[in-house]
């Protein structure tokens, strides 16, 4: 347990993307806790990682959440956030697959977003973020390298 750490503010500051659809690649998916839209209840969220594939802004680095408490093409009402997201990387990649068909999304689908590129529109907001607004299929996939590199920590590795 860490008690009475102080960090200091770093002094990089975040430059949100202009507002503009950009094509992405999703580089790494993490299961969060995050806050219910409107509401103080805690939810458990995908935080999808994506950089920039092409353009003036490539390799910059956009985040955006998704709930993973639903799974719906909007029968009951509009559809999820993680529907539409499914459904917009799978018209590109997985054409045979007709989405409003699947009950529900495993792990090993969510993984299998990461590598896989969409468009994504974007709205650089007053409180100085991004807001993902909507996403789009692909035209063509662009070649690209990952450049920001996920770190991962083992725990049982001695501090030195």
């Amino acid at each position: 347990m860490i008690t009475d750490k102080k960090i200091s503010k770093s002094n990089t500051e975040f430059i949100p993307l202009p507002s503009d659809m950009y094509q992405v690649q999703i580089v790494d998916v993490v299961e969060k806790e995050g806050i219910k839209y409107a509401s103080t209840e805690k939810v458990m969220q995908f935080m999808f990682r994506c950089e920039v594939v092409e353009g003036e802004q490539k390799a910059r680095l956009l985040f955006f959440f998704t709930s993973e408490s639903w799974f719906d093409g909007g029968k009951s009402s509009k559809p999820s956030k993680l529907y539409n997201l499914i459904k917009t990387i799978y018209s590109y990649y997985k054409k045979n697959v007709d989405v409003s068909t699947i009950e529900e999304i495993t792990d090993a689908e969510i993984n299998g977003l990461v590598g896989t590129q969409l468009r994504v529109t974007v709205e650089a907001t007053d409180a100085g973020k991004n807001k993902v607004t909507g996403f789009l299929p692909i035209k063509k996939e662009v070649k690209y390298e990952v450049k920001n590199e996920s770190v991962s920590v083992d725990p049982d590795l001695p501090f030195p």
